[in-house]
């Protein structure tokens, strides 16, 4: 027998959901406190406004001493993508000016700083799917093979619901949030989606500017961190999403408001159908 459990709690800024499906409902249990409570590590090292957590003292302060592998993690990556997608992710949300060439962060082996002219970061664009990719390293190493965690869309699937039934994850159409533009099966893959019906808009850090005419852009990758960041790229810049999707081996789906719709070649590969109007 197997057995189905489901909980939500408030984290990272958002509704984090994680169901099990386990033939222990004891392991089920304690599996899924154990990786809310590694969420809730991971939060107290990237939130901003929390002011014990190492993100918040480096925007204090502006250096920090010993960052923990995960900040530095984050850190490493958040500055990987800032150059390959020449500055259109950029964690910096106060700056002096804009400036693609100037990193921000300054990171080294034991010491992290913001560079002149970088006044704040944030971790928002990033952490939340790192955050569900640490939980799902949890869920795997106490023997969970069948998971689905949700943290405000950012989305790790985890073996399949059943045998030879994989997870079934909705788009939400971005015109009528009520309706699901279309449906994506997913096993051991993870798959993130940035649009405008999030609570808070995307800017493009090269001008400023609100991204408007990108409704939203869903990406298929196998860690959510990179589906998180990838995601945010594509609806800055859909060219760029493209092309960073190819090199990344992700799949990508983007609408725009013309009624356009750009994929990468493989995203039908996941589709189950198109959501009826």
């Amino acid at each position: 027998m197997r057995f189905k459990i489901f909980s939500k709690r408030a984290l990272m800024g958002t509704e984090v959901a994680i169901t099990i499906i386990h033939d222990s409902k004891r392991e089920a249990v304690e599996a899924m406190d154990a990786a809310f409570k590694e969420i809730t590590r991971i939060e107290s090292i990237m939130n901003i406004y929390d002011s014990k957590s190492e993100a918040f003292k480096l925007n204090e302060i502006g250096y920090l001493f010993n960052p923990s592998p995960e900040l530095k993690y984050v850190l490493d990556k958040a500055l990987e993508y800032y150059e390959r997608s020449m500055g259109l992710f950029d964690i910096a949300i106060e700056r002096e000016k804009l400036d693609e060439n100037q990193k921000p962060v300054l990171l080294e082996d034991k010491f992290v700083k913001l560079p002149k002219g970088v006044r704040r970061i944030s971790l928002g664009g990033i952490a939340k799917g790192y955050a569900v990719d640490r939980a799902a390293t949890i869920l795997r190493s106490m023997g969970i093979r069948s998971a689905l965690i949700d943290a405000g869309g950012d989305i790790a699937a985890i073996g399949e619901k059943v045998e030879k039934e994989p997870w079934r994850i909705g788009i939400r159409d971005p015109l009528r949030k009520e309706s699901l533009l279309t449906v994506v099966k997913l096993s051991d893959k993870s798959i993130a989606t940035s649009g405008i019906y999030e609570r808070s808009g995307v800017k493009n850090p090269k001008t400023g500017e609100f991204v408007e005419e990108t409704l939203s852009a869903t990406v298929i990758h196998e860690k959510t961190i990179d589906a998180d960041v990838l995601a945010t790229i594509a609806l800055i810049s859909p060219e760029m999403g493209l092309k960073l999707a190819e090199d990344s081996q992700a799949e990508l789906l983007i609408i725009r408001r013309s009624g356009e719709i750009l994929s990468t070649p493989g995203f039908h590969k996941y589709l189950e159908r198109v959501a009826e109007t």
